[in-house]
């Protein structure tokens, strides 16, 4: 915008000139530097409120491209951390399935029930009088006990699965499944002992959830009419069959029933 600029005015010689003009040329004098100011002063008001303004934009954008930064990071620890703890799951779970157990033959799979055929084998087990829960803990205690070398050889011997479970009111007996591969020595625990099982063919139930007395109640039903339906005869009690410890998350567990066929 083009500001009309009015002819310089001499201040030196307005005390010569007469009252009236004086004053008038003053006045104009003074708009007319107010004017320049304020030319001059316009194009820098704008341009330090540009300045201002960019300098805003640029820190609004420093700092959200910093809490992005934070962000993606934090992503990426928790991300490495899950990460991290799935491996580790993974790896804790390859180990429990890396646990040997007895050679079978299936004769006939449908689902979760299969009909199997065991070698005969050799069993530590020792019996509890207590309800299920306690006598689990106990009796797996006692069977840890002893292939941690509580043994008059006081020698290691690999773990095995699953924990065999079987009994009632009057007590239950758990047997641990000794390697066929070692030659086993005595237990010193006056409360376990050896034993060896023929071979035998078994009808199976595979399921999840807690090992409760309540939880292996109704499966063993679930069993009964699985045994039914197909005209197997069962000989004996339904026995627990538990391939992981206790603290393992319930729905992670494989759990069986098993019960020896006439």
């Amino acid at each position: 915008m083009n500001v009309p600029v009015s002819p310089p005015v001499d201040l030196r010689n307005l005390r010569e000139l007469a009252p009236e003009t004086a004053e008038k040329k003053l006045s104009r004098a003074i708009v007319v530097r107010r004017r320049r100011l304020a030319d001059v002063a316009a194009p820098a008001l704008a341009l330090g409120l540009g300045v201002i303004a960019a300098t805003g934009v640029l820190a609004w954008r420093g700092a959200t491209a910093e809490l992005d930064r934070r962000r993606r990071r934090s992503g990426l620890l928790l991300a490495g951390g899950l990460g991290l703890a799935a491996i580790g799951l993974g790896a804790w779970q390859l180990q429990r399935w890396s646990l040997p157990s007895p050679p079978y033959e299936v004769e006939l799979r449908a689902g979760r029930f299969e009909v199997r055929r065991y070698p005969s084998l050799q069993v530590a087990e020792t019996k509890v009088d207590a309800p299920w829960d306690h006598a689990l803990m106990e009796g797996f205690r006692r069977l840890a006990g002893f292939i941690l070398r509580d043994n008059d050889a006081q020698q290691e011997i690999a773990m095995t699965v699953p924990v065999l479970g079987t009994g009632g009111e009057d007590g239950y007996r758990l047997s641990l499944i000794m390697p066929d591969d070692v030659l086993v020595p005595a237990p010193t625990d006056a409360r376990v002992a050896l034993a060896n099982v023929p071979a035998r063919r078994v009808a199976v139930l595979r399921f999840t959830g807690r090992y409760t007395a309540e939880n292996l109640a109704a499966h063993k039903q679930a069993l009964a009419r699985a045994l039914a339906r197909r005209g197997l005869e069962p000989k004996g009690e339904a026995m627990f069959a538990g391939y992981d410890p206790p603290s393992t998350i319930p729905l992670l567990r494989r759990t069986e029933l098993w019960v020896e066929l006439a």
